[in-house]
């Protein structure tokens, strides 16, 4: 497979990198350049491959969690790669377009978003901060 496009988000600690290409049948290939989990049900090409069937545009989603220190990659809103670990990087960094000058054809983008979650951590603290000036101002009512 010749990969014609790429989409790599490093977090500091490490990179997951993934690239896109079309198999001899038109079937969409995701390669990740380390070993990936990938859910039950879905095919695996050769070494890190993943095979999504049909030709057409996909939705792909990657999903990270800075708690676990890992990445999930959804296709049209199905999980199909867990736990990804990627590889070790050393600067925060977005990247993504083409990927192999040896592939032919093109990729399409026609959104790239990225969204910030709060780790769960910082939520329990803002929890506890508005609690606590909500207690503070009760208090301050009935003295």
């Amino acid at each position: 497979m010749g990969a014609a496009i790429f989409l790599a988000y490093d977090d500091g600690m490490a990179n997951y990198a993934l690239s896109f290409g079309i198999d001899g049948s038109g079937n969409a290939i995701v390669k990740a350049p380390t070993s990936i989990s990938v859910v039950s049900g879905h095919p695996i090409g050769v070494g890190n491959e993943l095979v999504v069937p049909g030709s057409g545009y996909h939705v792909y989603s990657l999903v990270y969690d800075p708690v676990a220190g890992s990445a999930d990659l959804f296709v049209d809103g199905v999980e199909v790669v867990s736990d990804y670990a990627g590889l070790a990087a050393s600067a925060p960094r977005v990247g993504f377009g083409a990927a192999d000058s040896q592939a032919t054809g093109q990729g399409n983008w026609s959104q790239v978003s990225f969204t910030v979650l709060p780790e769960p951590g910082t939520a329990l603290l803002l929890a506890a901060g508005l609690a606590g000036l909500a207690l503070r101002r009760r208090a301050a009512r009935s003295a």
